[in-house]
């Protein structure tokens, strides 16, 4: 690695500045938290003791720890990589293979893969049958962990060879102007996955099963009446094979369209709050939300590929990072551009976290008052929120500058005080 190239350059002050800021922002957090320690809010009062925040306490503690050590153990193996030149010497092996571009490109994305999955091993490992069996969240067997590694490198596997097939073929056919038709491309198969993952994939993984008949289906098909969708997709999924954690969910687009509840979620809520919360799913869908994030990743996608357009015809890209190029043929490696530039990339685009995180928050908001509205029942949806926290063990004091920087969603007390204003102004 060429520390004098100005792509190294940018990458390593990102790289340095990203990880200062994360650490920065834990130990703020970290100390937040511990500053509010054995606080019940009033809020909560009643429903709390010492006893659950202080497990809530230790839960993020050993969370946080987890975080830190898997973030430099993972930067620091990047580093290893790219300054002993791993990435250009599997490139070499496999020149000395096969000279078909096709074929160099899946093989370098998909030796990626394989090297970050075993790499990912022991933490991940740690984390389901060390912290989240501690905690009495993790409910996996060994067989199934291995079950789903195996299925999730699979599909990496097959999407990779299929996008970087496409890629290939664009940078072959087009020239200068891939970028368009690779920008096509990917709108067109992130409209195909809002079809396949519901149908073919998310199946792989778990039972999805229709909502019995009752109390709570019928509650959740006038919901559905109501709010203009048909009450054909409602499914409860065996969530609790894996882990007590509780999610709902609004999936796929046209016949494909399904509203998961998970089965742990049926057993914490009462059908009133689960009615609640499903109005905010509903709420995502209803104010579009979907589409504006769709929308907004196909700009940000076209300005991107444009920007790595010109950057990848630039050879200081590659010699930087010791690759060896010829200026001529230098379409032929633009596989390998692409990795580095997302290499470069993924530290600058830390510092877009508070964009995302903002307008995520924005969108819980307005899909918790249109489920306040539609369903009438915003003490329903508070008391639901606080039975998913508090069983979530989730954090109930992050400080205000980690929320700003990482939260997709608002912190519970703030929640539930944008709701309360909501009834207040019913009265």
């Amino acid at each position: 690695m060429d520390i004098k190239n100005p792509f190294v350059i940018i990458f390593i002050t990102f790289f340095i500045a990203s990880t200062i800021t994360k650490l920065s922002l834990a130990f703020i957090n970290y100390s937040y938290r511990k500053k509010h320690l054995g606080i019940i809010p009033k809020e909560l009062e009643g429903r709390l003791d010492k006893e659950k925040i202080k497990k809530i306490d230790e839960y993020s503690n050993i969370k946080l720890v987890y975080s830190i050590c898997s973030m430099i153990i993972n930067k620091t193996i990047i580093l290893l990589l790219l300054c002993f030149c791993f990435y250009p010497w599997i490139v070499s092996i496999f020149n000395s293979w096969t000279q078909n571009v096709y074929f160099l490109a899946i093989l370098f994305f998909c030796t990626d893969t394989l090297l970050d999955t075993i790499l990912s091993i022991p933490g991940s490992l740690y984390f389901h049958f060390g912290i989240e069996k501690k905690f009495g969240f993790n409910k996996m067997t060994v067989g199934l962990w291995v079950a789903d590694l195996i299925k999730n490198l699979f599909l990496s596997f097959v999407m990779q060879i299929v996008i970087f097939s496409a890629f290939v073929f664009t940078f072959q056919t087009f020239g200068d102007m891939w970028w368009l038709p690779v920008w096509a491309f990917m709108a067109l198969l992130s409209f195909a996955m809002q079809i396949i993952y519901p149908r073919f994939i998310a199946p792989l993984f778990n039972t999805f099963s229709p909502l019995p008949e009752g109390e709570l289906r019928d509650k959740l098909t006038n919901l559905l009446i109501k709010s203009g969708y048909k009450p054909d997709g409602l499914f409860v999924v065996d969530s609790s094979k894996r882990s007590t954690h509780s999610n709902a969910y609004f999936t796929g687009i046209g016949k494909s369209k399904r509203i998961v509840l998970y089965d742990t979620l049926i057993e914490q809520l009462t059908p009133d709050e689960l009615t609640a919360v499903m109005g905010h799913e509903i709420g995502h869908r209803k104010k579009g939300h979907l589409i504006k994030n769709i929308i907004t990743s196909l700009v940000k996608n076209i300005v991107m590929l444009f920007i790595a357009s010109k950057l990848l015809a630039m050879p200081q890209l590659y010699t930087g990072f010791g690759f060896a190029v010829n200026a001529e043929h230098i379409n032929e490696v633009y596989y390998i551009g692409l990795f580095l530039l997302f290499i470069i990339f993924s530290p600058i685009s830390y510092f877009l976290q508070p964009i995302e995180a903002w307008r995520s928050r924005c969108c819980e908001y307005e899909a918790d008052r249109y489920s306040a509205q539609l369903t009438n029942m915003p003490d329903a949806l508070i008391e639901g929120l606080i039975k998913l926290n508090l069983n979530n063990l989730s954090n109930l004091y992050p400080a205000p500058s980690y929320v700003k920087f990482y939260a997709s969603h608002p912190p519970l007390l703030q929640r539930i005080a944008a709701l309360k204003k909501i009834t207040e102004e019913k009265k």
